[in-house]
């Protein structure tokens, strides 16, 4: 598990506008995951649910090469409205903007969709929402 500095290193080609919501973004995830372990264990021990995302968006910047800030952000957070009852979209929206809050709506898992279902739409929701935000659409 890398720590916060190693992470913040990997925003470098980010400006510091984008770096400092990105942080904001991984702080307020961790906030609301911060109570939750997943079931996979690592050395016996079980792993904080905020590695999930957190592993999962370091999948985003370094092997797929998506660098929108708006994108990063929501995939920090793509879990919290489903896994804390204490998140909203109206918080998405007042603490990172139209953007983020509606890129996280996208790829909430909703509780009515089939599992696999879920991660072919995930997968294809990423990859229309990578082409939006390089198409200036949003």
């Amino acid at each position: 598990m890398e720590d916060f500095d190693a992470f913040v290193r990997r925003l470098r080609n980010f400006s510091r506008e984008d770096q400092l919501k990105i942080q904001k973004a991984y702080h307020f995830a961790k906030e609301f995951h911060r109570q939750q372990l997943r079931e996979e264990k690592r050395d016996g021990v079980p792993v904080r649910y905020f590695e999930h995302p957190r592993e999962a968006t370091i999948i985003l910047l370094d092997e797929v090469g998506i660098h929108d800030a708006d994108i990063i952000c929501a995939e920090l957070l793509h879990d919290v409205l489903e896994d804390s009852k204490r998140a909203s979209v109206e918080k998405l929206y007042v603490e990172f903007g139209a953007r983020v809050a509606l890129f996280v709506t996208q790829v909430t898992k909703f509780r009515t969709i089939n599992e696999n279902d879920f991660h072919e739409k995930q997968v294809r929701d990423w990859l229309y929402l990578d082409r939006l935000a390089n198409d200036s659409l949003c």
